[in-house]
């Protein structure tokens, strides 16, 4: 893969230590909500989450999720909601299977042990147990040919060979292993969530009330109620709502809630997003998309019916400002932000799209790259810190 250097990077670093990094840290933004139509409320933002110490371990692959966001809604009709964002660490495992006679499998020379797989894990099971079929089924006791499990399996019942197992995201709490032809050669095999961190996507601006997400929508001309309320640890609130008027609310971002609209005077404004230097560089992302209204007289804050504004790159709310037209805006790409909301009447009723989500790993530059990736994430050293930009999914391997 290609690398950017910015910063003070002596070559002897470029390839690092051969061994991958025990843990990344992480940015995850959702996609941001879709604008109302028609004096519509400002869309929440995705969901922002960060951390440090996620574990990863040579051979390890980190499946990547970037959020859409969603689209505005016409007329009087709400926005869509944002799409989650998710890193999802695939867990990868082999195991030796052999037989101990017809009393039980070894495995990895322990006797008919209890396993525990994760949902989204990749398993090999080497078998090499000659008259013991290895049978994976959904009961206890012995083998049961109505009751095998074949999904994300691929080989079951080989007893010479080998048996690949990809969890599925459904696969039941309990399996069970059994020999085909000895009921005491069987074991228990517990399934377990893997290791998620879920950015939530931001709620829809609302033609009456918004939606809720990893930040609440903002509510429209036909609300009687506030904002709703956003994802706790991801988000806030939509701004409330002052009843049926010509304005809609901001929608909530991370750093801070929607801003009421003050009845036939102006839109609320989106709420504050957050800053963060993951990439080496301080960037805004998922602010939330300001009201729509129905006209302005000259585009100054606190004139009539003046529209509400977007933050950290969410859409500002539609409105006609010094008799021109103006659509509401979309928040900009890879912001996590949301759209603005509609104005009155024909076109410019319709709400902004939501900013599509992003997802940034980085760790130590002095330790290996990875040895692959998908998804095409832009990948530089800055600083001393290996980065791993993902604006599509992806994965990345260690």
């Amino acid at each position: 893969m290609s690398l950017k250097y910015a910063g003070s990077i002596r070559s002897a670093l470029v390839d690092g230590i051969k061994t991958p990094p025990p843990t990344v840290e992480y940015l995850v933004v959702a996609g941001g909500g879709g604008g109302a139509g028609g004096m519509g409320g400002g869309a929440g933002a995705g969901g922002l989450l960060t951390g440090q110490g996620y574990s990863v371990a040579a051979g390890s692959t980190i499946t990547i999720t970037v959020g859409a966001g969603g689209t505005g809604g016409a007329s009087l009709d709400n926005g869509a909601l944002g799409s989650n964002s998710v890193l999802s660490l695939i867990d990868s495992a082999t195991y030796t299977v052999t037989n101990s006679g017809t009393s039980a499998y070894a495995i990895n020379s322990a006797s008919n042990p209890t396993l525990t797989l994760k949902r989204g894990g990749v398993y090999t099971f080497n078998v090499s147990a000659s008259g013991h079929p290895f049978w994976i089924q959904t009961v206890t006791g012995a083998y049961s040919s109505g009751n095998i499990y074949n999904t994300g399996v691929t080989n079951n019942g080989t007893q010479s060979g080998t048996i690949t197992f990809v969890v599925p995201s459904n696969a039941p709490a309990t399996l069970y292993y059994v020999c085909q032809f000895h009921s005491s050669m069987q074991g228990t095999i517990n399934i377990v969530d893997g290791s998620l961190i879920t950015a939530i996507g931001g709620g829809n601006g609302g033609a009456a009330g918004g939606g809720v997400g990893g930040s609440g929508g903002g509510s429209g001309r036909f609300a009687v109620t506030r904002g709703v309320l956003g994802t706790s640890g991801q988000g806030n609130s939509g701004g409330p709502h002052v009843s049926d008027d010509c304005t809609g609310s901001g929608g909530g971002g991370a750093g801070g809630p929607g801003l009421t609209n003050k009845a036939n005077v102006y839109a609320g404004h989106g709420g504050a997003g957050l800053v963060s230097a993951i990439t080496g560089i301080a960037v805004q992302y998922a602010g939330g998309g300001g009201g729509g209204t129905r006209n302005s007289l000259d585009g100054t804050q606190g004139a009539p019916h003046d529209m509400g504004l977007g933050t950290a790159g969410g859409g500002n709310g539609a409105a006609t400002v010094l008799g021109v037209n103006q659509f509401a805006q979309s928040a900009l790409p890879n912001t996590g932000s949301g759209g603005g909301g509609g104005a009155y009447g024909g076109s410019y009723m319709t709400g902004g799209n939501g900013g599509s989500g992003i997802v940034v790993l980085r760790y130590p530059s002095y330790y290996a790259s990875a040895t692959s990736t998908t998804g095409s994430p832009e990948t530089f050293i800055i600083n001393g810190w290996r980065v791993y930009k993902f604006i599509v999914s992806g994965t990345i391997t260690f």
